[in-house]
Parts: C-alpha cells; sequence; structure tokens
C-alpha cells in the first residue's frame, strides 16, 4: 500500500513540476533572446570555441582534484571517473523516468 502512495505522490509532484513549466514558458518565455544568442553562437564561433574550451577545462581540473585526493590513481583513471559520473547524471536519469 505505501508503495502505491508513493508513486501517486510522485506523479503528483511530477505534474505540478510539469504545469510550473509550462506556466513559467508561457509567462517568460522570449524566444527572440533565444535566436539572438543562438545567431550570436554561429556567427561568431570564438565564443563557442571558448564554451568548449572552459567546459572540458572543467573536467581536467576536477580530475586533478581527484588525482590530489587518490594520489595513488591515475590521472586517466580519475577522467574515466569525471566521465562516467557525467553519463549516470545525465543519462540515467532519462531511464528512471520512464520506468515510472
Amino acid at each position: 500500500m505505501k508503495t502505491k502512495q508513493i508513486k501517486i505522490l510522485i506523479r503528483i509532484i511530477s505534474f505540478i513540476c510539469i504545469a510550473s513549466f509550462i506556466w513559467i514558458t508561457i509567462h517568460h518565455f522570449d524566444a527572440h533572446v533565444l535566436f539572438d544568442l543562438a545567431y550570436k553562437i554561429v556567427s561568431q564561433p570564438w565564443h563557442a570555441s571558448y564554451m568548449v574550451i572552459m567546459y572540458g577545462l572543467a573536467f581536467v581540473l576536477r580530475a586533478i582534484a581527484w588525482k590530489w585526493y587518490l594520489p595513488q590513481a591515475r590521472f586517466q583513471t580519475c577522467i574515466v571517473g569525471i566521465f562516467a559520473s557525467l553519463f549516470v547524471n545525465h543519462i540515467l536519469p532519462t531511464v528512471d523516468e520512464q520506468i515510472y
């Protein structure tokens, strides 16, 4: 019985989140701002490359920090761990949502 109540609660919270997202999108979304930013990225490739480099550097710095915490580990092991974490955080929640 508790499992059914938890599933109902999860459904209600999901519905509230979806309804809130739709309401906020309808009232506050400005497509012109989005298209202007997309145009800037396409027309000035320096900005896109800067973002990719900084995002990649963030992962390298995280791996270096893990290397400092675990001196016996290789750097490659640390970077693979960071990428595995990225995979788990971005891919598996999508799979989890499909289960319910």
